[in-house]
C-alpha cells in the first residue's frame, strides 16, 4: 500500500518543487541582476541553497547533495528553456529513491529523519548519473529541433 502511495504522490510533489524553485524562485532571484548571463548564474546559484535548505537536512553532505541537485535541475531548466526536463529528472530521482526506501523498509514504517541519518561519501553515487543527464540535455538541445517537431 505504501508503495502505491509513493508512486501516486511523488510526481505531484516533484512537480510542485520544480514549479516553485525553478519556475518561480529562480527567475525572481535572477530578476535582481540586470545583464542576462550574470542573472542566469545568480538565479541558479542563489536558488539552489534555498532548495537545499527547504529539505531540512542538517548534515553538510546532505545539504551539499541537495544543493548539487538544485544546480543540476536549474541548469536543465535553463539549457532546455523549460521545466519539462528538470521535472522529469526530479520525478525519476524521487521515485527511485522513495521506492528503494519503501522496499528496504522491510514492511515497517518509512521514517525519513534527515537530522539523525548521517550523510557521507555514499551521496556521491548518483552524481555521475545527474551529470550524464545534464550532458545529454545539453547535447540534445545543441542538435536543434527533433525532425517533424515543427509539424506538431
Amino acid at each position: 500500500m505504501l508503495l502505491l502511495v509513493v508512486v501516486l504522490t511523488i510526481p505531484v510533489q516533484s512537480l510542485a518543487e520544480e514549479l516553485m524553485f525553478r519556475g518561480a524562485i529562480m527567475p525572481a532571484l535572477a530578476s535582481w541582476v540586470r545583464p542576462v548571463a550574470p542573472a542566469l548564474v545568480f538565479g541558479v546559484l542563489a536558488s539552489s541553497p534555498v532548495f537545499a535548505l527547504s529539505h531540512f537536512a542538517f548534515d553538510p553532505w546532505q545539504i551539499a547533495y541537495y544543493a548539487f541537485l538544485g544546480v543540476c535541475f536549474a541548469a536543465m531548466a535553463v539549457i532546455s528553456r523549460g521545466l519539462e526536463t528538470s521535472i522529469a529528472l526530479h520525478i525519476a530521482n524521487n521515485a527511485l529513491t522513495s521506492i528503494l526506501n519503501v522496499l528496504f523498509a522491510g514492511g515497517g514504517a518509512l521514517v525519513l529523519d534527515r537530522s539523525a541519518v548521517p550523510g557521507g561519501p555514499h551521496l556521491l553515487v548518483p552524481v555521475p548519473f545527474f551529470l550524464a543527464a545534464l550532458a545529454f540535455v545539453w547535447w540534445r538541445e545543441r542538435r536543434g529541433p527533433v525532425a517533424g517537431a515543427a509539424a506538431r
